[in-house]
Parts: structure tokens; C-alpha cells; sequence
């Protein structure tokens, strides 16, 4: 289509008289709009995320088995800037800093979990479990109790290993 209307409007161009609008046409029939380099789809910028945060979580799983728990707990901070909801990285990066005897921040890090994930017992167990290296007996008995409404059987591990100042 587009060349026929070229032809015409080059042939018009032969007849006398005003040729500024056929020279428009002409301009716009020839002229290539640039080119820009094809945008990512959304599944091509969710699967590149994905492998990222997979990248990520193997290089924090590896840095925890060597003991290295700065380093984990950076690869799954890492993992929480891509996506602050992630229940793994935010039960590891707690695990990492509990592991580093940073009590209140692996605190923090399962409060967190706590409130993306309320019904995890795992959640509330390791809340239990920080807020008791830290010596803190309200928070403890306030965490177990919910623990033990959602597992008994996870409340009387955490009681069995750590429940001393549950009393």
C-alpha cells in the first residue's frame, strides 16, 4: 500500500501547481521512524529476577555451610532488596545473624517473617528462640504462646531446648 500511494504521489508531482502537501506525503511515506532496541517482557524481567535471586540464595546457603555468616547474611539482605517479601531469605538472614550471636537483629529479621508469614510455626519458633538468647521473657512468652496455638509439638521443642524463662 504504502508504495502505491508513493508512485501516485510522485506522479502528481508532474502536474503544475502546488506540491507542498504531496511532498508531505511523500516525506512521511519515505521517512523510517527510528528503530529503539526491543523492550524486556515482563516474564524475560521475572525470570531474570528469579535467577538472581536463586544466584543469590545458593551463594548465602554455601557462605552459611562455611561458617562464613557475614557473607550469608549479605546474599540474603541481598535477596530482600529484590523482594521484601521473601519468607526464605528472611528465615536465613535471621538464622545468619542468630548464628552470629546478633540477637536482636535476628529478632528483627523473624518479627519480620512473623508478620509476611503469620501462621509459620518455623516463624515464631526461631522469634522464640531469639527473643530468648536476649533474656527477654515477656517478648519469649508472648512468641510461644502464639507458637503453640499454631504447633503444639514445634512449643514443646522450643520448651524443651530453650523454655527456661518461660517460668
Amino acid at each position: 500500500m504504502t508504495d502505491q500511494a508513493l508512485e501516485v504521489a510522485n506522479r502528481s508531482l508532474a502536474i503544475e501547481g502546488d506540491h507542498y502537501w504531496t511532498k508531505q506525503l511523500i516525506a512521511s511515506l519515505t521517512e523510517k521512524p527510528p528503530v529503539s532496541p526491543p523492550a524486556k517482557s515482563g516474564i524475560a524481567k521475572a525470570q531474570e529476577a528469579w535467577e538472581r535471586r536463586m544466584e543469590l540464595s545458593e551463594r548465602g546457603r554455601v557462605a552459611f555451610e562455611r561458617k562464613d555468616f557475614p557473607a550469608a547474611a549479605s546474599a540474603y539482605r541481598a535477596i530482600l532488596e529484590l523482594d521484601a517479601g521473601n519468607t526464605g531469605a528472611l528465615l536465613n538472614l535471621g538464622g545468619a545473624l542468630y548464628s552470629e550471636g546478633r540477637y536482636s537483629e535476628a529478632s528483627d529479621a523473624f518479627q519480620r517473617l512473623t508478620s509476611v508469614a503469620p501462621n509459620s510455626a518455623e516463624a515464631w519458633y526461631w522469634l522464640c528462640v531469639s527473643y530468648d538468647a536476649q533474656g527477654d521473657r515477656d517478648r519469649t512468652r508472648q512468641a510461644y504462646n502464639r507458637l503453640r496455638g499454631l504447633d503444639g509439638s514445634r512449643a514443646d521443642d522450643f520448651r524443651q531446648k530453650h523454655g527456661a524463662l518461660l517460668w
